[in-house]
């Protein structure tokens, strides 16, 4: 029966004069064997709930992603900011008592 699963009209039909069977017989097998298996169960898509809740997970997970970059990028600019400001503030300091040293 699997062998014959899937063959056109010609491929089956050379198939059962090769191993000597009629279509009939292979009818009436596939009949007994799904009998015996039962009819499969269907097996249920998602609920329109599930997959709301999968959007709103997906949503969330974009959303947390975003906003530890932005607290990163704070976080960058805060100490940028800090490390120039000290640098610039301390070297003009630094640099008129300089100036005032080599004019006296």
């Amino acid at each position: 029966m699997i062998a014959a699963q899937g063959l056109d009209e010609t491929a089956l039909g050379a198939f059962l004069r090769r191993e000597g069977l009629h279509e009939v017989q292979l009818t009436e097998w596939r009949a007994a064997a799904e009998a015996a298996l039962g009819s499969r169960p269907v097996r249920p898509g998602p609920s329109p709930e599930a997959e709301r809740i999968r959007d709103l997970e997906r949503e969330l997970r974009r959303k947390d992603r975003a906003l530890a970059e932005t607290a990163a990028l704070l976080v960058l600019k805060k100490t940028m900011t800090a490390t120039f400001t000290y640098n610039a503030s301390t070297f003009a300091r630094k640099s008129a008592g300089w100036r005032r040293n080599a004019m006296a």
